[in-house]
């Protein structure tokens, strides 16, 4: 049977990437499918060091840059390098 891939925004919300993660490694475990993180990975490696991955299921996609929240989303993508929607694409 196919494992399903799930790219999620690991810096994106109010309380990103805590609970993002949270939710993340939930999932990972949970279900059968695989959890990419996208975003800063030493932020995201410092939340997944609080938590037990089974089965190695969640892996992280390091982008550098965020759209912060008063930046226009459209604006983002014209001008920063390195964004998080393109390479979420690639998967």
């Amino acid at each position: 049977m196919k494992v399903h891939r799930i790219a999620v925004d690991g810096m994106g919300g109010d309380y990103a990437p805590g609970v993002v993660v949270d939710g993340a490694v939930q999932a990972a475990n949970d279900f059968d499918l695989e959890v990419v993180l996208v975003g800063q990975e030493q932020a995201l490696k410092r939340e997944l060091a609080r938590h037990k991955v089974i089965g190695g299921r969640l892996s992280i996609h390091h982008a550098s840059q965020v759209v912060e929240m008063g930046e226009s989303p459209v604006q983002a993508i014209k001008k920063k390098k390195t964004r998080r929607f393109p390479c979420v694409l690639s998967f």
